[in-house]
């Protein structure tokens, strides 16, 4: 490998750890529209527990469904990064992320397609904001999503 090539990849290696280094979403009061059973273990905080392996579900019949991110004081993010729970299989077919103005207006962030096992949103433009909300907004069988973060890249 060439020098300059070596020296590139280190330094994408580093902004990449320096990025996903801190998931802001962990420092957020969660709540979800659905939960599976409304039982504890299918909770929304599974997707920020840091555990792959767990996961928050909703109700079979539940093919639309959000989760709302409140945090103590703003935070500003340019990556969202979601992830199913792919033991389940792939479900989501459309999703979007809002963040709510100074207001309180939401105003929409990202609307993407399916998600699988992970999807990286890169945005255009920073986003700072108390409350962000997930809302998938179509899919094939109950929603099953085992990680959602929001990330300030390096």
């Amino acid at each position: 490998i060439y020098k300059t090539d070596a020296e590139s990849l280190r330094e994408f290696g580093r902004r990449r750890e320096a990025t996903f280094r801190t998931n802001l979403a962990s420092r957020a009061r969660i709540t979800a529209s659905n939960v599976r059973a409304n039982h504890r273990s299918f909770g929304a905080q599974n997707l920020i527990d840091g555990n792959r392996e767990t996961f928050w579900a909703t109700d079979d019949t539940a093919r639309t469904a959000e989760v709302l991110f409140e945090f103590p004081a703003p935070v500003t993010f340019d990556v969202v990064r979601i992830r199913e729970a792919l033991s389940l299989g792939q479900r989501v077919r459309a999703f979007s992320v809002e963040a709510a103005d100074e207001a309180g207006s939401w105003k929409p962030v990202a609307s993407e397609a399916s998600i699988g096992n992970c999807r990286l949103v890169r945005l255009n433009n920073k986003v700072t904001s108390a409350r962000v909300k997930l809302a998938v907004t179509r899919a094939a069988a109950c929603p099953a999503l085992s990680e959602f973060g929001l990330y300030l890249g390096a």
